[in-house]
């Protein structure tokens, strides 16, 4: 189950991310977790130059997730989203660690 932080919200958010949440949460699944807690789209603060001020980035929780599946789990994410999509694993072994997708297709 996909679900949204507080004062996380949908609105403005390219189709591409809404459904690389559904991708996503299904790589969630297959890894026995039964949700998936996005904790950015278009809110919050990022750098200049983020995608996520376009509805183009989100952010996913990763502490809910045993720390031996979250390299796994990353790596099915980004395998299935494919080269259309950048994602990162940011502020690893950090409180503020969390997957990071972004929709940036080829030229």
């Amino acid at each position: 189950m996909i679900r949204l932080k507080q004062g996380v919200r949908l609105v403005g958010v390219c189709s591409e991310i809404v459904m690389a949440l559904h991708v996503a949460d299904g790589c969630y699944k297959r890894a026995g977790l039964d949700e998936m807690w996005v904790t950015s789209l278009n809110d919050g603060t990022h750098s200049p130059r983020s995608f996520h001020y376009s509805g183009r980035a989100c952010d996913l929780r990763t502490h809910n997730v045993q720390p031996g599946d979250r390299s796994p789990l990353f790596a099915a994410i980004k395998d299935e989203l494919g080269a259309d999509y950048e994602v990162f694993y940011e502020g690893k072994d950090t409180p503020n660690e969390h997957f990071h997708i972004e929709f940036q297709p080829l030229k």
